[in-house]
């Protein structure tokens, strides 16, 4: 067992750390097009991710019809598919 002060390694797994980068920027993703197929009001209440799957939590006054749905589908592939270059930065805080 571990003690106060003890060495340890640290190893990042690439595989999982690559999938859950990709699940992030897909709720990303999700925000932007529930707020074209829903409206500017859809706020993220919450989300999930990990390497195996995403999920994400929003405020909307009715629930989702399947056309809303499936436009919602469309719009996040067609952006996936788009294969748009993406950028990290590190900013600060002010």
């Amino acid at each position: 067992s571990l003690k106060v002060g003890d060495e340890v390694a640290a190893k990042v797994d690439l595989v999982a750390r690559k999938r859950t980068m990709r699940n992030h920027s897909a709720t990303h993703l999700m925000h932007k097009a529930l707020r074209e197929v829903l409206g500017e009001h859809v706020q993220q209440k919450g989300s999930l991710v990990d390497a195996e799957r995403t999920r994400f939590d929003f405020a909307h006054h009715a629930p989702m019809t399947a056309e809303q749905i499936r436009r919602v589908e469309v719009l996040v592939n067609d952006e996936i598919l788009a294969n748009a270059a993406r950028e990290a930065a590190i900013l600060p805080i002010d």
